[in-house]
């Protein structure tokens, strides 16, 4: 049997014999681009009220599900207690709406978080990398614990979170907008020790991307 369809029957018998939520986390798999989709369409068959599926990324990249964590390196997928919004309800008029009424309490301009909604998630509040950054400012889980952000895929929490620590970056890299895109994106430490936006191409374009659509949205 393919290995694909083994474990869509796998997952399609947990739902059957269990109900939601059930504990997966004995299925650890690296191929994360296609359980993603299935993980979410799990979700959609339970029941909303106890839809609430954890993910660990062990150091060898081995995904870990579970609906009872065990370790406070778990993250909601989904988060807990609350039915996923139908797509319309967080369009990107109604995200734009949102960045324009929290980014002044953070000191920011919204034409510039735009641009990083933009190229981060393209306005996806329930946008995951495959590095597992989440939601509209694609937040890691320890940048999110640490930012006190509990619900990664909720819209508002999720900018709220996001802003306050590009404001925080903005802040050590004195105003250097350059240097907090790229420490947004790297990791501060590599910025800092490379007093500047660190040699890494992905960095680079990231950084070109943002400044150059937060100049043509300025004019």
């Amino acid at each position: 049997m393919p290995w694909r369809t083994g474990l869509i029957q796998a997952f399609a018998l947990a739902i059957i014999t269990y109900g939601c939520p059930v504990t997966v986390s004995a299925i650890m798999i690296a191929r994360k681009l296609l359980i993603w989709p299935m993980l979410a369409a799990i979700v959609a068959l339970c029941d909303p009220a106890l839809a609430a599926i954890y993910v660990w990324e062990d150091d060898n990249g081995v995904l870990h599900f579970t609906d009872a964590p065990r370790h406070s390196g778990y993250t909601a997928y989904v988060p807990t207690g609350r039915p996923m919004p139908q797509p319309s309800t967080w369009d990107r008029d109604t995200i734009r709406e949102q960045i324009w009424r929290i980014a002044p309490s953070f000191r920011l301009d919204p034409l510039l978080i735009e641009q990083v909604v933009r190229v981060e998630s393209d306005y996806d509040p329930f946008a995951l990398s495959h590095k597992g950054a989440m939601g509209l400012m694609q937040l890691m889980p320890e940048t999110a614990r640490l930012l006190g952000v509990r619900k990664p895929f909720d819209p508002i929490e999720n900018l709220r979170g996001g802003m306050r620590y590009l404001r925080y970056l903005l802040d050590r890299f004195s105003g250097r907008l350059e240097w907090a895109l790229a420490a947004y994106h790297a990791g501060e430490n590599r910025v800092a020790r490379a007093r500047g936006v660190p040699d890494i191409s992905s960095t680079k374009s990231y950084v070109r991307r943002i400044l150059k659509f937060y100049e043509q949205a300025r004019r």
